[in-house]
């Protein structure tokens, strides 16, 4: 009963921290932060009464990533277990292979999509799409491919390929595509 609690407080918080549910979560390269500017010393700041606080403004929805992304035939989906991220022997020999033909064509960035059967709660599935898209990136880091070529959303159980309710259909749903553009 804990365990479900504090997972339903992660999911609470990642939503809190990453936006919109309705958004698919989008991961980047990170840019390392700013060098902080030195304060002045206290006795040289004025005393100001303090002003109430704004709302903040609602965060922009992201732009969809995949809008100058397209299909290309020779980068293969990924498929997972239910409820599982780990990329499985079958999904090794594809990603190899993926890999492979990401070094060849070094003029292209790659976008990683994370997709999930319909179980489930739209929030869980949203983390479990990301997580299946970072195992993916992390393995083409690992084969060779530069990190910066590579991003990673997640669209959850929200574009399934197959939308019967059988565990066939449900399979090729759990699943990384892959789609790129030219840099």
């Amino acid at each position: 009963m804990e365990s479900q609690r504090r997972l339903g407080l992660s999911i609470a918080l990642f939503l809190v921290l990453t936006g919109c549910a309705g958004q698919p979560a989008k991961t980047e390269t990170a840019t390392p932060p700013a060098e902080p500017v030195a304060a002045a010393p206290p006795e040289a700041q004025p005393t100001l009464p303090a002003a109430p606080a704004s709302p903040a403004p609602p965060p922009a929805a992201p732009a969809a990533p995949s809008q100058d992304f397209v299909e290309e035939a020779g980068l293969k989906d990924v498929f997972f277990e239910s409820a599982r991220t780990e990329i499985g022997p079958q999904g090794t020999v594809i990603m190899r292979s993926n890999a492979h033909w990401l070094i060849e064509h070094a003029g292209y960035l790659v976008l990683i999509e994370g997709h999930t059967d319909a179980k489930g709660t739209p929030e869980g599935n949203l983390v479990i799409g990301e997580r299946r898209a970072k195992a993916a990136m992390d393995f083409l880091v690992k084969a060779g491919v530069a990190a910066e070529r590579i991003e990673t959303t997640s669209y959850g159980s929200s574009r399934p390929v197959c939308t019967q309710t059988t565990e066939s259909c449900a399979a090729k749903n759990r699943r990384v595509h892959f789609l790129v553009k030219q840099q």
